[in-house]
């Protein structure tokens, strides 16, 4: 049973580490650097002779940016504690009654739940405080 695992972790790590440089290179393929069309945009707009822009552009700026980086985390540490709870519970099963492996895996599973948890709390009280911050 052991040599399963054995044999099963390679492929996961593998996985993993060809999932999260798939998502870091799609966030970086997508990303506009501080949001330079709004810049165009108000550079463009601002021939009327005021020579302001209308928006706070450094603020969302820096706004988006700290909502891609926040949205990357939330994923990667969501995606680690899915991928320990499946882990958790192949343990689980393969622990044939040994309650020392049991109590392992039923305490990994435990803390990948609270993990997801406290992910998804922290997602809320970020979110919150820069829509609020932005007023």
């Amino acid at each position: 049973m052991r040599n399963i695992i054995h044999k099963l972790k390679i492929p996961i790590i593998t996985f993993t580490i060809m999932m999260s440089f798939g998502v870091a290179s799609s966030s970086l393929a997508f990303a506009s650097p501080f949001n330079s069309a709004t810049n165009s945009v108000c550079n463009g707009a601002a021939i009327n002779g005021t020579g302001q822009c209308s928006g706070n552009t450094s603020q969302t700026s820096l706004n988006n940016v700290l909502k891609t980086v926040l949205n990357i985390l939330s994923f990667v540490v969501g995606f680690v504690a899915v991928l320990m709870i499946i882990i958790s519970g192949f343990r689980i099963i393969v622990s044939g009654g040994d309650t020392n492996s049991f109590n392992s895996a039923k305490n990994g599973l435990l803390y990948a739940v609270i993990g997801i948890v406290i992910v998804a709390i922290s997602q809320v009280i970020v979110q919150f405080v820069l829509t609020n911050a932005t007023k």
